[in-house]
């Protein structure tokens, strides 16, 4: 192997060759996955064990629908903190989205909209008002995520219309990345804007996360059997998976990558052919020395395999220094296309099965070569 990387300044042609194949693989493929990267991370690091969601089964958390009457039933069951006036850390959510939002790029988009309970800011400690004041009960006012702030230039004028009505922003906060992007309000106004006597979802914090046992037996005696009661880890894990499962966003990845990826196995097999080729003295006075062809073959797919990772990581830090950090509004929300170790993993993975196949055929021509056969080639 040692032999073989040393020539490798004489072989650049080839070295470029397979670099080139394999980033442009891991280029496709990252792009795509980079986005969801970025709804994995703002989903599965915005929950707190210490608090519950309670949603519908079978039916998209947009649509979930839950009776006022539940919130003044759960504030009396076990483990339901309570914020320092006494009221209970019960929440009744409205969720909607607002369509026709101006992105800060010209086009138009929608930003999520949370109704929330008064105690809001006790039941999640995360939240941080960094601007402005909080919305007043009965007054159609809203206050403003900072990555809502960053995406939405059609917020610039702090005023927005949402259900046929004129809401003013009156602050701006930071909360965990998948609520940096909403736009929050009462719940009670913007349901009776809305026309409805519902709540969405019903979120409440627990004294903690132990108590949630014995919280959901009290609970599910008091709920009706289609409710679900878990964890909002558990609610926003849920999601993500219900995510990777029905986004066309990844059949699409995978399809275009797998579709790059034959041109470059085809690339790395001609390339690998040559090296052999190339490197025929090198191999026969190797065999002459006693060196197997078995040991000669894997030498030759450990610098298929270098130079594929090689390629990976270039076709990696393209799309980090292009894409990484930018602001996508899609999967109902917006969130941080995210460029991280985990997809450097996946495309140095690509690169080596990529490299595995394409090297494949001539390692075992090698592999199978007499001493003789070798020093006849050369």
């Amino acid at each position: 192997t040692r032999v073989g990387l040393s020539t490798l300044h004489h072989r650049l042609r080839g070295v470029r060759t397979i670099m080139v194949a394999v980033g442009i693989v891991a280029f496709v493929l990252l792009f795509f996955l980079c986005m969801a990267e970025g709804i994995r991370l703002g989903l599965l690091t915005s929950g707190d064990p210490a608090r519950v969601v309670i949603t519908q089964i079978n039916k998209p958390w947009e649509e979930d629908k839950l009776s006022l009457n539940l919130v003044k039933i759960l504030a009396t069951a076990p483990g339901v903190a309570h914020a320092p006036d006494g009221g209970p850390l019960v929440s009744g959510e409205y969720q909607a989205s607002m369509d026709l939002i101006k992105r800060n790029n010209g086009n138009v988009g929608y930003a999520s909209v949370a109704g929330v309970g008064p105690h809001f800011r006790e039941m999640t400690p995360e939240f941080h008002l960094l601007s402005g004041r909080m919305p007043r009960p009965g007054a159609k006012e809203l206050i403003a995520g900072d990555i809502a702030r960053k995406k939405f230039s059609g917020l610039d004028d702090d005023v927005v219309e949402h259900l046929g009505v004129k809401w003013r922003i009156v602050g701006t906060f930071t909360a965990s990345p998948w609520w940096t992007a909403y736009l929050v309000g009462d719940a009670a106004t913007l349901e009776t804007a809305g026309k409805k006597s519902f709540h969405h979802l019903l979120r409440i914090r627990l004294t903690s996360p132990e108590m949630f046992e014995r919280f959901r037996q009290a609970a599910a005696r008091k709920l009706p059997a289609d409710a679900r009661i878990e964890r909002e880890t558990d609610n926003y894990a849920r999601r993500w998976k219900s995510i990777t499962e029905t986004a066309a966003a990844f059949t699409i990845a995978y399809i275009l990558a797998t579709i790059a990826a034959m041109g470059a196995t085809g690339a790395v097999a001609m390339t690998m052919q040559v090296v052999a080729e190339e490197r025929a003295r090198d191999i026969a006075v190797l065999r002459a020395l006693g060196f197997d062809g078995l040991a000669v073959a894997l030498s030759l797919a450990a610098e298929a395999m270098l130079v594929s990772l090689l390629g990976a990581a270039a076709g990696t830090a393209a799309i980090w220094l292009w894409f990484d950090g930018y602001l996508y509004n899609g999967a109902g929300n917006v969130f941080r296309a995210t460029v991280n170790l985990h997809l450097l993993l996946v495309a140095m993975q690509w690169g080596m099965v990529i490299a595995l196949i394409g090297g494949l055929r001539p390692a075992i021509r090698i592999a199978r070569q007499t001493t003789m056969e070798a020093l006849r080639d050369a």
